[in-house]
């Protein structure tokens, strides 16, 4: 069994099992750490080997919450209905990698300092109640193979928005990186 534990911290720590004083600078959901070797210990198998490589993936050109803000207060002037959340949702998770979570999406859309989103209040309900829509509720990616019924206003309303993000997202220099089925 693992346990867990969530650190918010800041400052010098040495790093007992590698002899390193070890610099933790937390940004909001980014971490960086600064190894230097700490005076007085001997150094590392690390250090005395030379620098190692990785073979790690880049990380993925998730949009900055300035851009992701400008851009979706731009689409929701565009809004009809409430429900069109829903198509921000399911573009920002099945595309950008936003938590399926529903709470946290609309926590995240709330944060945002978007004055155009005030008209159309993003919240759990709304997005909820779209999403029981048997196509809102897939991916965006079976959404652009899905010919609706002439007369689904709802789901040509949702494409509308979800097209015009990405297309928007892409401009500013952020493609889609994922479509989850």
């Amino acid at each position: 069994m693992s346990t867990y534990n969530k650190y918010y911290i800041k400052g010098n720590y040495i790093n007992v099992t590698g002899n390193q004083l070890v610099t933790f600078n937390i940004d909001k959901a980014n971490v960086s750490m600064e190894q230097t070797p700490h005076e007085g210990l001997p150094p590392t198998p690390a250090e005395t080997e030379g620098p190692q490589t990785e073979n790690e993936e880049p990380e993925a050109p998730y949009p900055p919450d300035e851009v992701a803000a400008r851009v979706i207060g731009q689409l929701t002037k565009l809004f009809a209905v409430q429900t069109q959340w829903a198509a921000i949702y399911r573009v920002m998770v099945d595309c950008y990698g936003k938590s399926k979570k529903i709470n946290d999406f609309v926590s995240w859309v709330n944060s945002l300092n978007m004055p155009e989103s005030k008209v159309w209040k993003c919240n759990y309900q709304t997005i909820q109640k779209a999403l029981t829509n048997n196509m809102i509720g897939k991916s965006f990616n079976e959404w652009k193979t899905f010919s609706p019924p002439h007369d689904d206003r709802n789901f040509r309303r949702n494409m509308t928005i979800a097209s015009q993000l990405v297309k928007m997202l892409t401009k500013e220099g952020f493609p889609p990186i994922s479509q989850q089925e």
